[in-house]
């Protein structure tokens, strides 16, 4: 999940919470520049995941310096804060020191008897209960510098809800993070549309091996009546009950498992369904391209 993925814009929009990395740092890119190295990638990126510097994950056998080039780095944990009570006063990564481990002697995991404590550095973020309208209105702008006229604010939220967005900074006046544009909804769709195709051809074959393990079974057990070898009957056997146990398997993950977590993707839809209909409905689309997060269930 990187901040301009579907999954971060629906938890800092819908969610009405902010990153608090980037409520701190608004300028942060969403992927390290190339060549760019590990302390970089802590640093300014907040990189906390596959970083050569974590002895889980370093290239060799001994801990590389911060200096070295460091591409698959990547900001992979995230701290939510609510902006309409909280402001964060600072966050960094932590835990990026290798601890020291006797039981390790060198390898993966540990680099001369020092271990890093987790494969991901942690996030450590201090907060203040107060919310600091400045610090997310740098965020909107870092985010969507084009700012939304009130009067396309009022026509979108109504007077009072706009009036409520500008105090409470839950909307805002940016549209960058604070509105989920109408066709969010279609990307939604889609993802679940690939998932549920993915899990039916899954189901499918999974099915289909089932059944047809049963005739090959059969053709197995007649097979052995016209071994010539007991080892060659062994090996037909043997391969028979290869057959069973992995048809079977693949028959109960496909009759049980796979439908069952089919049902609740295929209930979302289903429900979901009226979003796209009451947007126009309600003339949203014809008047602008953006629906006010905290006014829709999705």
């Amino acid at each position: 999940m990187i901040p301009s993925s579907l999954a971060h814009r629906l938890i800092s929009t819908h969610g009405m919470v902010s990153d608090s990395w980037l409520s701190a740092y608004p300028t942060t890119p969403d992927i390290h520049p190339p060549g760019a190295n590990a302390r970089f990638n802590i640093e300014t990126m907040g990189a906390t995941c596959d970083s050569v510097l974590n002895t889980w994950r370093m290239p060799g056998l001994e801990l590389p310096p911060p200096e070295t080039v460091d591409p698959r780095g990547k900001r992979l944990d995230y701290v939510f804060h609510s902006p309409s009570n909280s402001s964060v006063r600072s966050v960094k990564v932590g835990m990026t020191e290798p601890m020291d481990m006797p039981s390790q002697t060198g390898g993966k995991g540990g680099a001369g008897r020092n271990c890093s404590l987790s494969d991901h550095f942690s996030v450590e973020v201090q907060l203040a209960l107060v919310p600091d309208h400045e610090q997310q209105l740098e965020l909107a702008r870092a985010m969507n510098p084009d700012p939304i006229p009130r009067e396309s604010l009022i026509d979108i939220a109504g007077s009072a809800r706009a009036q409520d967005a500008e105090m409470s900074r839950q909307v805002g006046q940016l549209s960058g993070e604070k509105y989920l544009p109408v066709d969010i909804i279609d990307n939604i769709f889609t993802v679940q549309r690939e998932y549920t195709a993915r899990e039916v051809k899954e189901k499918f074959w999974r099915i289909a091996h089932f059944w047809a393990s049963i005739p090959v079974l059969i053709l197995l057990h007649v097979a052995v009546w016209w071994s010539p070898h007991n080892g060659v009957s062994f090996l037909i056997m043997f391969l028979g009950w290869v057959v069973a146990v992995t048809g079977v398997m693949d028959g109960l993950i496909g009759f049980i498992f796979t439908g069952s977590g089919m049902y609740p993707h295929s209930t979302y839809l289903a429900k979901a369904n009226w979003c796209p209909r009451a947007a126009s409905t309600h003339g949203i689309c014809g008047r602008n391209d953006h629906v006010p997060a905290a006014s829709r269930d999705v």
